[in-house]
């Protein structure tokens, strides 16, 4: 009878010692996920700081959306534009693209995915953009592709 009860307590504390390692594998899951959400917001604010650095500071930006608003034929914009449109816009989209990515992967919160959207819609009747969209888009991932032609294609 010693050897029976013997028995059942090992395997109780088996079983304790089970479940006290699920829960900690558990735990040590959810701060693993929260720290990887919070990591993920850290590296967006920190690309958008650094976009709204350049925009701020660099006037060919702006001067080559001016000389592309102008032109009659954006084909023949002159080689300094054209790339500096292409950059200025590829920079953006790669932007959107990474949070589209970490939204759709929930490690991007919805209320900072909406401000994105908010920008994006904001910004789809720019010609520029959709000129250089025009060219580059195939170059992104298929589902950003998807959500930024569904966003054009609402005008």
């Amino acid at each position: 009878m010693g050897s029976g009860r013997a028995r059942h307590l090992a395997e109780l504390a088996g079983v304790l010692g089970v479940v006290g390692s699920l829960v900690f594998v558990g735990l040590e899951i959810r701060q693993s996920a929260e720290a990887t959400r919070t990591a993920t917001v850290q590296d967006v604010v920190d690309g958008w700081r650094e976009i709204n650095i350049w925009l701020a500071t660099d006037p060919s930006w702006v001067e080559s959306r001016l000389v592309f608003a102008e032109a009659e034929d954006p084909s023949h914009l002159d080689y300094s534009t054209s790339r500096t449109l292409q950059a200025g816009w590829r920079t953006l989209f790669h932007q959107w693209m990474i949070g589209h990515y970490h939204f759709t992967q929930g490690t991007l919160p919805e209320d900072l995915w909406s401000g994105f959207v908010v920008e994006i819609e904001g910004l789809r009747g720019n010609t520029s953009m959709r000129w250089v969209w025009e060219t580059e888009g195939p170059k992104y991932a298929p589902a950003f592709q998807a959500f930024m032609n569904g966003i054009l294609a609402a005008d």
